[in-house]
């Protein structure tokens, strides 16, 4: 089924223990509009501890030939809760999907994060027509290039380890906004 605005979304999660990214996230039909609910990279790995205590916060806007890929990089993309560690237990995360040009996250229930029009498309991938089109929710745990690209991936040892390969999704709520009756 897929999903369109106005809509929150959330999803009780425990990320996995590993250099992989922890996912739950929404993509169009045709991949170029995507909004991350939770994407977290939680190793217990000493290099990777900065990533152990930020969630990352994010959208894309991408024209897929030739590949160009836009989301905002500002500091306010990376949430971080003073001691947390977000694979030692599980954590709301949520979106609020307003309009196309409107997103608001929420990790436990506290609003951490509001995009603005000017962050939604600024390059106009979408000509104009913002986070618009309907989305599927996806589930998945996945090696993403640009940190294997630095040498940062799962070895044998991580993967054959089942305590650290599991992410736990307790569950997904998808709620749309109703008019109030007279």
């Amino acid at each position: 089924e897929k999903f369109t605005y106005p809509l929150y979304i959330e999803a009780k999660v425990k990320t996995s223990n590993q250099v992989l990214a922890s996912n739950v996230w929404m993509l169009s039909e045709d991949s170029t509009e995507e909004i991350d609910i939770v994407e977290a990279y939680s190793s217990d790995r000493p290099d990777q501890k900065w990533y152990a205590e930020h969630i990352h916060l994010s959208h894309h806007v991408f024209i897929r030939e030739p590949l160009q890929d836009y989301q905002p990089l500002d500091e306010g993309s990376w949430y971080k809760k003073d001691g947390t560690i977000w694979r030692d237990s599980f954590h709301r995360y949520g979106v609020y999907w307003k309009n196309p040009w409107h997103l608001e996250y929420y990790i436990d229930g506290k609003l951490v994060r509001t995009t603005t029009k000017e962050m939604i498309d600024p390059n106009n991938y979408t000509n104009g027509t913002g986070l618009s089109k309907p989305m599927h929710i996806i589930i998945n745990m996945e090696d993403q290039d640009w940190r294997s690209d630095k040498g940062i991936t799962p070895t044998d040892e991580e993967l054959a380890d089942q305590e650290k390969c599991i992410m736990w999704v307790d569950w997904i709520r998808v709620y749309k906004p109703v008019e109030k009756q007279p």
